[in-house]
Formats: C-alpha cells, structure tokens, sequence
C-alpha cells in the first residue's frame, strides 16, 4: 500500500470515529438521525434543544481527538470546521440573548461524559461504518444496545 493509499485510509478512519462520536451522543439523547461517511460525512439531524444539538455536536470531534490523541482544537481547526462554525453561532446566539457564556463547556463535558461512558460503542459503530459506508439510527440503536448501553436523556446543567 503506497503512503497515499495509506493516509486515506487513516482519513477515512478518523472519519468514521468523529461520525460515530455523533452517533452515539444522539443515541444517548433517543434522536433519530443517518450517518454518512462515504461521500460527504454527516449525521442529519431533525431539528434539536439547542442544548441537545450542541452536545452532539461536540461528540464527534471529541471523539475523533481520543482515537488521534489529539488535542480538540487541533481536531476542530482541521477536520471539524463545521462543527466548531456550529458551537460558534451557537455561542454568538447565547451571548445576544444576555446569557452566560458557559455553554459551550457545558456541553463538551457533556459530550465528554457519553463518550467516557460509551467509548466501546464509539468502536463498534466506527468499525461498522468503516465497513457499510452509512448508518441509520437504529443500526447504531441494535449496536448500542447489543453492549448494553439504552438511550436516556441526560440533563446539561
């Protein structure tokens, strides 16, 4: 394998762990979504708590941080420039309406705390996507619950 097939191969991977960073945190909070990893990677969401939808979102980077041990701006600055423009207008959002700005750490030790909780299931579903390509919630629902996890709602203080 040449050193090109090679990186393509670790980018794929990084993708398919900040994918199911995504995934698992929905699961966790019972959101219905898809994940996609071959073509344009995504997790579509239907309208969400901002709350919810920031957690979410900071899963996938974290989650591709841990598997990199990298740090997560590392991660957001290069692979996760979506997500951080998210928790960005997010955070915009929260400081027009006068409210504090300790959101955004709400909710990545929020995130922080389903992926801890969950990192086994960050695998299964990573090596599941690497092999189909794409996922629905309910593939990645029957993984989680196969290793035991069932989805809750967490309250973000």
């Amino acid at each position: 394998m040449s050193t090109n097939d090679n990186a393509k191969v670790q980018r794929k991977r990084y993708i398919a762990y900040h994918e199911a960073g995504h995934a698992v945190a929905a699961d966790r909070h019972g959101v219905a979504f898809s994940v996609v990893i071959d073509g344009q990677p995504r997790v579509e969401l239907a309208p969400l708590d901002p709350d919810i939808a920031c957690c979410i979102t900071y899963a996938g980077p974290l989650a591709q941080a841990r598997y990199q041990k990298r740090c997560l701006t590392t991660v957001l600055l290069t692979h996760g420039s979506a997500d951080a423009d998210f928790l960005d207008q997010q955070s915009v959002q929260w400081r027009l309406m006068g409210w504090e700005n300790r959101k955004l750490e709400q909710w990545r030790l929020a995130a922080s705390e389903i992926l801890r909780e969950r990192w086994t299931a960050v695998e299964a579903v990573s090596a599941r996507l690497l092999a189909l390509g794409r996922m629905t919630s309910d593939e990645v629902r029957e993984i989680v619950a196969q290793l035991g996890y069932l989805p809750d709602n967490p309250t973000l203080r």
